[in-house]
């Protein structure tokens, strides 16, 4: 039993330790009436005595530790004896001596409650699972939360009339206001400050919670609340708590390779994607409470590479990454899709910098293009949004863009590519061409048997808009010829090429075609690549 916990029991309000190390150590109590230990046994044992008595005791061998205790105020600047801990409570020494006697019988009961949750923790990977068995050596419910106060895991039956707890567990999520209440009332901190369990009792329905931080290599995971139901909370159900919370945290680390970044925020990211947020300040405001800086526009850059990113390994690897690249984007594999969500710099402009601001973040400095081309990656970015819950539908853009790329860059923008995203989609229950202006399809056929060059010569009218002397150079052809097809073309196709309407149309079908070039032949159907059968 930790010395940090028979302390607890008997009511310490301060205390002076030769040595910190010596509260988280494992001690048996030595009770008064007890026989002197075995030899082997003394590095183990604990003396209960007073702190005027305290001198009998200093440097005897028949025990390791020694606990003074007294009702007055502690002189800070006092010496204390190595291997002593001096105390303050405010009960008798007769009970506290009833107290430190009962717990070194109830030690044996700690160790083998301790030996199942262990038991638990060995079986299985799954924080839920060990939750519901840890409920049943802990015997009352508890509640496993992440950083950003996101219910991961519950156990045990709560109170009907605690609608508090009935609304959070409903929700998912702690509550702010009861959050808030934690940390007005310094439960929280003092979790954190001594790094142990700690009790608090909600004054409201006179109910205690032992709230126990869970850190793995020093990091703060989540927390390990229990609430009490059968009887009150003692020493021994803090230590439990308290053990019970630290085989948690090597479970969320196994769970989640988000652990190398902030695991909460990777974790509300998810709970978008699921639709758990109807209102968008509501996500805001978990995703901000979880370290992640909220922007007026953001973009979505889903990743892909050789290997599925179905490895935890693989995924912290190239989320470490690109979160070096981005260090205040989130990532998360959803559904077997890597992607990043990107806060984007504000703007003053009263037009529409973001495009440009985009692909300045995207594309400074190469870092990015040569992580993906070391790697093995390709990057497709979305158009800015605005809205964090428009984040499912811009990584369903991003997954068709995917599939209309078939050049070996490795960063391709859904602003080049938005007609060839439009036709892919509609591609995949329909036959795109009944959509498309058939007077270029009909263009590639009088090309084809005619042997002519109208298509070439109305892709460079729309690419050099204005600019005869280069249209006609990209032909090479002089500027009458080129002059002329554009006249021959109009009177054939019955194509205006003043008219603004009839120049998106025919512009819109000629980028779609020369981007699948089946449209233009004698199979005008895209043929498209295999999709999700999810996939709408």
């Amino acid at each position: 039993m930790h010395l940090r916990t028979i302390l607890t029991e008997l009511d310490v309000s301060e205390h002076l330790a030769s040595n910190d190390a010596l509260l988280n150590r494992d001690f048996v109590c030595l009770p008064a009436n007890a026989d002197s230990p075995e030899p082997a046994d003394t590095e183990h044992t604990v003396l209960l005595t007073q702190l005027s008595d305290l001198h009998h005791h200093v440097g005897a061998r028949h025990h390791s530790a020694v606990i003074a205790l007294t009702d007055r105020p502690l002189d800070h600047d006092q010496d204390v004896p190595p291997k002593t801990t001096i105390c303050r409570s405010a009960i008798p020494f007769d009970v506290a001596r009833q107290r430190f006697d009962r717990l070194a019988h109830l030690a044996p009961s700690l160790d083998s409650a301790k030996a199942r949750l262990f038991d638990s923790f060995q079986r299985t990977y799954n924080i839920q699972q060990f939750t519901r068995e840890a409920y049943d050596v802990i015997g009352n419910p508890l509640i496993v939360t992440d950083t950003g106060n996101r219910i991961i895991a519950t156990a045990g039956d709560f109170p009907a009339n605690r609608p508090d707890i009935t609304e959070q567990l409903s929700k998912g999520y702690v509550s702010q206001s009861v959050h808030q209440s934690m940390l007005d009332n310094n439960v929280i901190e003092e979790a954190r400050r001594n790094r142990s369990a700690t009790i608090s009792v909600n004054k409201t329905y006179n109910q205690e919670w032992i709230t126990s931080i869970i850190y793995y290599k020093n990091l703060e995971m989540g927390r390990f609340d229990v609430l009490a139901m059968s009887r009150n909370f003692g020493a021994y159900d803090l230590e439990l708590v308290e053990y019970a919370g630290a085989l948690a945290d090597i479970l969320l680390d196994r769970m989640n390779p988000v652990a190398a970044q902030t695991i909460s925020s990777a974790a509300i990211l998810e709970d978008v994607m699921n639709n758990r947020f109807i209102h968008e300040s509501e996500a805001v405001e978990r995703l901000s409470g979880a370290g992640f800086t909220p922007s007026p526009a953001y973009a979505l850059i889903m990743i892909q590479g050789n290997q599925s990113f179905a490895t935890p390994n693989y995924n912290s690897h190239i989320g470490g990454i690109l979160h070096t690249i981005f260090p205040e984007s989130i990532w998360l594999v959803y559904n077997g899709y890597f992607f990043l969500l990107l806060p984007l710099k504000p703007t003053s402009s009263s037009g529409y910098e973001y495009y440009e601001i985009l692909q300045e973040r995207i594309l400074h400095d190469g870092a990015l293009e040569q992580a993906l081309r070391n790697n093995s990656l390709r990057a497709y970015v979305s158009d800015p949004f605005h809205q964090i819950l428009e984040c499912r539908e811009q990584l369903y853009v991003c997954r068709m863009l995917s599939r209309v790329i078939f050049d070996d860059e490795p960063i391709s923008f859904c602003r080049r590519h938005r007609q060839h995203i439009m036709a892919y989609h509609y591609s995949i229950r329909h036959d795109i061409s009944v959509l498309l202006d058939k007077r270029i399809l009909r263009m590639y056929q009088y090309d084809v048997n005619k042997h002519t060059e109208y298509i070439a010569t109305l892709a460079a009218h729309l690419r050099f808009p204005g600019n005869a002397a280069k249209a006609a150079a990209s032909l090479n052809v002089h500027r009458n010829t080129y002059f002329y097809r554009l006249r021959k073309l109009q009177e054939i196709f019955h194509i205006d090429l003043g008219d603004g309407k009839d120049m998106i149309d025919v512009a819109t079908t000629l980028d779609v075609t020369e981007h699948f070039p089946t449209i233009s032949g004698t199979a005008p159907k895209i043929n498209p690549l295999p999709m999700d059968t999810n996939e709408e």
